[in-house]
């Protein structure tokens, strides 16, 4: 019989959404909490507070996968503390893992890959073989069938972190992946929100006679740059980046 652990999830109802769907399927459930906020948003039976530390973690998981029958474990987000333990202890046990992210195409998706995802990925890089895989698939459906807009994810987020944040007393050595204190980060976004906009002037992108270099960045918190580049902070890509322009145009003027 098919029994999936669930660990850690989105900051919403989806995860309870999901073990609902799975049991009314005939499929077992069980779930682990490590902070307050999973605590919040699971709201179910099934559930079992996991207030050890994280260099427990990997034994416990041994024993609970053991005594529950677990045959896979779903989380989100691969590179979290408990889930890169939680893929290598699955992996000696042949347990499968599933790892649940915000998707690549966004709004409406999520993806799901099997252990994990980035550099970790087992999606093609060769462009020639997706558009193979493209050819041998159907047209998807791209109806919106559950609504969700930016105001609930930031809600949730905002409601899920310092649930965690203020609940640290009932789960004391849970680790977060936090990059800045959560209270602090929040705070600070207060005082952007009455910044008066600095558009580039109109046109400016059309002119012709400029050479104009696009650079994709990321909050610094966001745990895939920490995890899966070369750079420990975004200041860092910023330099070489700086440099590498630097380079070209010393390289242009002879």
């Amino acid at each position: 019989m098919t029994k999936v652990l669930f660990l850690q999830g989105p900051p919403s109802v989806f995860w309870r959404e999901l073990a609902e769907a799975f049991e009314a399927q005939g499929i077992g459930t069980k779930r682990v909490n490590f902070s307050f906020g999973d605590q919040l948003y699971w709201r179910r039976r099934g559930a079992i507070n996991y207030r050890g530390t994280l260099r427990g973690w990997p034994r416990y998981l041994a024993d609970l996968v053991r005594r529950e029958g677990v045959t896979d474990i779903l989380y989100y987000a691969d590179r979290l503390p408990y889930h890169r333990l939680a893929t290598r202890m699955a992996r000696k046990l042949g347990v499968r893992c599933h790892a649940v992210e915000f998707g690549y195409l966004r709004p409406d998706w999520i993806t799901l890959e099997r252990n994990g995802m980035g550099r970790f990925s087992h999606f093609p890089s060769d462009p020639d073989h997706i558009r193979r895989i493209a050819k041998q698939v159907g047209i998807p459906d791209l109806k919106a069938h559950y609504g969700h807009t930016f105001g609930q994810e930031a809600t949730n987020e905002v409601v899920y972190n310092l649930a965690a944040y203020f609940g640290r007393a009932m789960f004391p050595f849970y680790r977060s992946d936090k990059y800045y204190d959560p209270l602090f980060d929040y705070l600070s976004w207060l005082p952007r929100m009455f910044r008066p906009r600095h558009d580039l002037p109109e046109g400016f992108l059309e002119d012709e006679s400029k050479v104009n270099y696009l650079l994709a960045l990321q909050l610094q918190s966001d745990y895939q740059i920490r995890a899966n580049s070369p750079y420990r902070h975004l200041s860092q890509m910023l330099d070489q980046v700086m440099q590498s322009l630097r380079a070209m145009r010393r390289k242009a003027a002879g």
